[in-house]
Order: C-alpha cells, then sequence, then structure tokens
C-alpha cells in the first residue's frame, strides 16, 4: 500500500510540476493570438486562454 502511493504521489507530483513550468514558459515566450512556429514549423504554438471551466466547458451562469 506504502508503495502504490508514493507511486501516486510522485506521478501526480510530476505532472503538476511539468504544468506550472509549461504554463511559466507559455506567458514568458509566446504572444497573444501571434502563433510562433517551433521544431522548425512542425509545431505551431499559440498563447490562447480558456474562459470556460475545464475542457472549455462554459461557466455556469450566476442566475442559476
Amino acid at each position: 500500500m506504502k508503495q502504490k502511493l508514493l507511486t501516486a504521489s510522485l506521478v501526480i507530483g510530476s505532472i503538476v510540476f511539468a504544468d506550472v513550468v509549461t504554463k511559466r514558459w507559455a506567458l514568458a515566450t509566446l504572444f497573444h493570438n501571434l502563433p510562433q512556429d517551433m521544431l522548425g514549423g512542425w509545431v505551431p504554438f499559440t498563447l490562447a486562454f480558456n474562459k470556460g471551466i475545464a475542457f472549455g466547458l462554459p461557466l455556469p451562469s450566476a442566475g442559476r
């Protein structure tokens, strides 16, 4: 049980770390709505912000 908890903690911690690092890199490097080619033009990156919740779903309206 301790081994599974340790493994899960390392995996989740690694994912959160990678998420934070890549978001900071994107904010520092990319410009809003201006695509930048990476890897010789094979991978275009564009900085965009999600105004909804997970997977682009809209926020629930406050009046409901």
